[in-house]
């Protein structure tokens, strides 16, 4: 039996929707997220991250280095060249922050992926990655920069059809 690219999309999507499902119905939804436990709080994310890395078809899932700095208000930062995700769990404040903040750092691993490709969004991922604007040095800039609102438009549609699967 030959199986379509329709028939493979539509195995994905379900496939997606099973793990979410079976993974995000862990007993944590009787406590916020600021409550749970350090290792609780991992597990979760890295479940998450591959999920989400799933969805995306990546050729590998970023590693993930977890630290806890509540008075730092970065969250999480994606370092392409070592693919690994740094997430500070002490800054992370429910779960919809933790699954927004994931899905923008996972689609940087997917932008990451496909810079090089002969495609127009190839293209604007790494005009965008040449010409990248630090947070550090213009913070407009920085948000208006097509990796960025790329990442950002992602994170807000996947962080919407989750939070649609899972309530």
């Amino acid at each position: 039996m030959r199986i379509t690219n329709k028939v493979a999309k539509w195995i994905a999507i379900i496939y997606t929707i099973v793990v979410s499902v079976i993974i995000f119905s862990l007993p944590v939804e009787a406590k916020e997220f600021p409550e749970l436990s350090q290792e609780a709080k991992e597990k979760y994310i890295t479940n998450l991250t591959d999920c989400i890395s799933k969805e995306l078809e990546l050729q590998t899932t970023p590693k993930l280095y977890f630290y806890s700095c509540e008075e730092w208000p970065v969250i999480a930062s994606y370092y392409d060249c070592i693919d690994y995700i740094y997430v500070n769990i002490g800054a992370i404040t429910s779960y919809e922050e933790a699954v927004k903040t994931m899905a923008h750092e996972v689609r940087h691993d997917y932008q990451y992926e496909h810079m090089n490709d002969d495609t127009d969004y190839g293209r604007a991922v790494k005009a965008s990655k040449q010409n990248y604007i630090s947070y550090y040095n213009d913070l407009d800039g920085y948000y208006n920069q097509f990796v960025e609102k790329d990442a950002t438009e992602y994170a807000e549609s996947y962080t919407k059809k989750y939070f649609n699967l899972v309530r």
